[in-house]
């Protein structure tokens, strides 16, 4: 599967966009990210390595939304190709749903729900104002025929059957893919997948922004009015009337559940008041609880700081005592080192005098054994003396 990325000089938002599709519990195997005629992206590019074949098709200037689509398409190498403006975002089980949903069939042509999410600048950030389901609609040819409810981020194609009905009208710049998606339905159904796979973002300030018009713009409303004039011959008063009854099926339902909804809330706001009375009371009992406690707290609290200095006294005392006994051990160690070293002074002398002892014992035994020394026993006895 191969996703084509359209972005001109957008790099927050479309890092952004591509975070999502790194973030799918299937990733694509391709994105393609058209540079439409924008500042380089190889810096931004490099930071997504690994993560899926990143292709940059760089348009050496402007060529509109159409023509940077198709450019993507034409780079793509996978079988199927689905797409995702730099502004919009893919939840993660984005892509695994769709390629479910294509495997399971018949129909080759996939799409899914998508939220709408406003935001407002709040300094340097954008946050969320408000969420809404506007892209939650069965396939219906006819209905296509007067608006499109399939945002581009929620479709997947087979290649080459975008490429069998040449992509884009380039010389649509708004409201191209809704183009494409009737000429689409020419050629095959679609399968509605009911989830809620994706995020079509508008931002405040999107007016300011040559490539994203408003509805009221007035290139925008000249590009419908063409797309409506091209496809006159194929709408019938049928369809038509098969698109009112579909219409006024979906305001019953969502009378209804308008009707359900507002029960559920006057339910949740009686709660909320059973609730808030609850609170009241229990604050109220805590705050009498608390005021008989306090008195006993405070009694408590003064025991245990007159125990606390008691404590502090004798650790006092303690230290005290441990500051003597650890002098007059070393008044002990210091004599003991003495006495250590006269011994050591004793064993030496001992030894000594052992050896000298040694040495005349030795003198001795060789005095007695010459002969000088035996013919002196030997006078000694003819003198009576032995």
């Amino acid at each position: 599967m191969t996703v084509v990325v359209r972005t001109r000089n957008r790099p927050a938002l479309v890092r952004e966009a591509l975070e999502s599709l790194r973030a799918q519990t299937a990733r694509p195997r391709q994105v393609v990210l058209v540079n439409d005629g924008g500042a380089s992206l190889k810096e931004l590019a490099s930071s997504f390595e690994g993560a899926f074949a990143l292709a940059v098709e760089d348009l050496p200037e402007r060529r509109g939304r159409s023509a940077a689509a198709n450019a993507g398409v034409a780079a793509a190498t996978e079988e199927l190709v689905a797409f995702l403006d730099d502004d919009d975002l893919s939840f993660p089980d984005h892509v695994e749903k769709l390629l479910r949903a294509h495997r399971s069939g018949p129909e080759p042509v996939v799409y899914s729900d998508a939220v709408t999410v406003v935001y407002a600048r709040r300094g340097e950030t954008w946050e969320p104002l408000h969420r809404t389901l506007q892209y939650s609609l069965d396939f219906d040819p006819d209905f296509l025929l007067f608006a499109n409810y399939i945002p581009l981020h929620t479709l997947l194609l087979p290649t080459a059957l975008y490429r069998r009905l040449k992509g884009f009208d380039e010389s649509l710049e708004y409201s191209e893919d809704w183009d494409f998606l009737i000429r689409l339905s020419f050629e095959t159904a679609f399968r509605h997948v009911r989830a809620v796979t994706c995020e079509y973002r508008v931002f405040e300030e999107s007016d300011s922004d040559p490539t994203h018009a408003s509805a009221g713009n007035a290139a925008f409303q000249e590009a419908r009015r063409r797309i409506y004039d091209r496809y006159r011959d194929r709408r019938t008063d049928e369809g038509l009337a098969q698109v009112f009854d579909r219409m006024r099926t979906q305001l019953a339902f969502w009378y209804e559940r308008d009707g359900v909804s507002q029960g559920e809330l006057r339910y949740q706001r009686e709660s909320h008041r059973v609730l808030d009375a609850a609170l009241a009371r229990t604050e109220s009992q805590r705050s009498e609880l608390e005021g008989g406690r306090l008195a006993e707290m405070e009694t408590e609290t003064a025991r245990l700081l007159a125990a606390e200095a008691r404590l502090s006294g004798r650790v006092r005392e303690l230290e005290k005592e441990r500051g003597r006994l650890l002098s007059e051990n070393e008044l002990v160690q210091g004599r003991l080192a003495e006495l250590y070293g006269a011994s050591e002074r004793s064993h030496d002398d001992l030894k000594r005098t052992r050896a000298e002892i040694e040495r005349l014992n030795g003198i001795l035994a060789q005095i007695y054994r010459s002969r000088t020394w035996k013919l002196h026993l030997l006078l000694e006895r003819l003198r009576g003396r032995a």
